[in-house]
Parts: C-alpha cells; sequence; structure tokens
C-alpha cells in the first residue's frame, strides 16, 4: 500500500484496499490471483490493470495479444479482431478493435521465408566477399568451374543410363495378328516369297493360329509373368517390388531411402 512494491504502484500509488479476495482451497492462488486479475481486465481493459504476473508498466506486444485473445473470448467477441458481429472462423478484418492489423499465419510464413532468404543471401555475400579478398581467389574459380563440370557430367552420365534402361524396358512389342487362314504352328517357317518387293507385301509375315493348345499356352504363361505391372519402388518391369534393390528409379530420382 505503500507504492513501494512493482513499477505500477510506483506509478500509480495505492488509495485504499477495496476488496480482499480469498483462494479457492486445493487450487494454485498464484493462478487464482491471474484469474481475478483477469476479471478485472474484462471490466476495465488491460490498460488500466496490473497484478499477478503482468507488473511491468508497458505491457509487451506478446501479452497484449495473448490478452485481448481471452478477453474477447471471454466476451464472446471474435477472437480475432474482438467485434460480436461474427465468429472466428468467418473473420474477414483487417484490423482488430484496437487499430492494430492482424497478421495472418500466410502472412506470418511469407515474413519468416523473407528473413530466411535474407539471412541465406548475408551469408553467401561474406563467402563471397572472402573469396574476392582472398589471394587464391583464381584457383578457387578453377575449383568451383572444375566441381560444377563433374556434376554436369555425372548427371549426364545418369540421364544416358536411366534412358537406356528404360527404353530396354518399355520398348514396343512386335505386333502378331493370328489369323484363322493361312496358320502355321509355332516355330514353323513360312517360305513364300514375292517378286515384286512392295511395303505392302505381307507375305513374309508370320502368323500364328490362336486356336492352337500350344499358343494358348504360351500366352497363359506370359499372362502369369504380369510384364506389364512395373515394380511400385522403381518402375521397372524386370523385377517385383519385393526384390527391388535400385538406388533411382526409371525417371533419375534418389530412392535409396524409400523401402
Amino acid at each position: 500500500m505503500n507504492g513501494t512494491a512493482s513499477a505500477w504502484t510506483k506509478l500509480h500509488k495505492p488509495l485504499l484496499l477495496v476488496k480482499q479476495v480469498e483462494c479457492i482451497r486445493g487450487l494454485n492462488p498464484t493462478l487464482q490471483e491471474d484469474l481475478y486479475v483477469k476479471q478485472l481486465m474484462l471490466d476495465h481493459g488491460f490498460d488500466k490493470v496490473r497484478g499477478g504476473s503482468y507488473l511491468g508498466v508497458e505491457l509487451t506486444t506478446l501479452e497484449k495479444t495473448s490478452l485481448s485473445k481471452e478477453i474477447w473470448f471471454a466476451d464472446r467477441c471474435c477472437c480475432k479482431c474482438g467485434r460480436r458481429s461474427h465468429v472466428t472462423e468467418n473473420c474477414t478484418a483487417i484490423v482488430d478493435i484496437h487499430g492494430n492489423e492482424i497478421v495472418t499465419t500466410i502472412q506470418k510464413t511469407t515474413d519468416d521465408s523473407c528473413e530466411t532468404s535474407k539471412d541465406i543471401w548475408d551469408e553467401y555475400n561474406t563467402v563471397a566477399r572472402a573469396m574476392l579478398e582472398s589471394d587464391q581467389v583464381d584457383k578457387r574459380i578453377k575449383d568451383c568451374i572444375n566441381a560444377t563440370q563433374n556434376v554436369i557430367e555425372i548427371s549426364q552420365s545418369k540421364a544416358t543410363k536411366f534412358k537406356l534402361e528404360t527404353d530396354q524396358h518399355f520398348r514396343k512389342p512386335s505386333i502378331v495378328t493370328p489369323t484363322a487362314t493361312n496358320s502355321t504352328s509355332i516355330g514353323d517357317t513360312d517360305t513364300r516369297s514375292s517378286d515384286n518387293d512392295s511395303s505392302s507385301d505381307i507375305s513374309s509375315v508370320r502368323t500364328i493360329d490362336a486356336s492352337n493348345d500350344n499358343v494358348r499356352g504360351i500366352f497363359r504363361r506370359i499372362g502369369d509373368t504380369k510384364v506389364n505391372s512395373p515394380c511400385a519402388r522403381c518402375g521397372r518391369i524386370s523385377h517385383h517390388r519385393s526384390n527391388c534393390y535400385e538406388r533411382f528409379d526409371i525417371h533419375g530420382f534418389d530412392i535409396s531411402d524409400c523401402f
């Protein structure tokens, strides 16, 4: 009561004791004090009340934001802007009832990303400045060029390898058209020839009898091997997912950590 305690009571000396509150037995007295302080803030505004854990003359931005949400919620107002005209999830306000700009999650994420980018550029500029001031700048530039060339060569080599593997596994199969006439068994060779060499001449095309039992058995075995079912891990047809030990998939992506 003598105004020598917190900074707030030093600035605003107490005049008299209005009420003495008895703490509820079994509950933390410090939390009960904060609860009573917030009740007074709800009645008179948090700019005019101090007590409990709020002892500073000026509340921080974080404290003001937290108290505003709690008081607005207790007063059945929107927790973002403090207005009664709508609920929190439908709030489209740009500023709250105190005139403070409402920072959205997207805006905060963008600000954090910009700050991260700034830190990266600052670090890059520091390294670049050190390289320019170094006596071995020529050697450093050559090392960078050599390293870049090595990366390009490795990438091109891998790309070529994967293209060959892809072409090998996905090349178009030869088309055999079964016909009912002029059919021969598998293994027989059609020795017919034509005097005229023409692109429309199909006399040399081998045909098979689709009704032949041997042919049916072959197609049945082909169906059992699941030729058209690629590996679910790397995309290759040469093996099943359970037997896949490839490091890269057919597109060149590293899948060594994919199990």
